[in-house]
């Protein structure tokens, strides 16, 4: 992850697309503070990895996505993809 903007809009370095437009940088908002949060920390931090899956522009949570060293989580998305 690269920067969170002062509107917490997240822009993410892309190093590996499993579906969709190949990219390199994608911008997200911050998931607001929910009981449903990425795997992890819980939000998108500066300088940690990441795998997120998203629907039609909006990240799924909840056990979709969350850092990348997450136990499970890059066998979910080599299996899934």
């Amino acid at each position: 992850m690269t920067t969170i903007d002062k509107n917490d809009v997240v822009t993410l370095s892309v190093s590996k697309v499993y579906k969709g437009t190949q990219t390199t940088l994608v911008q997200v908002d911050q998931a607001p503070n929910t009981s449903e949060t990425m795997l992890g920390s819980g939000t998108f931090e500066v300088g940690k990895s990441y795998l997120v899956a998203a629907n039609e522009g909006t990240i799924m949570i909840c056990g979709y996505s969350g850092e990348s060293d997450i136990p499970g989580l890059l066998d979910l998305f080599e299996q899934a993809f």
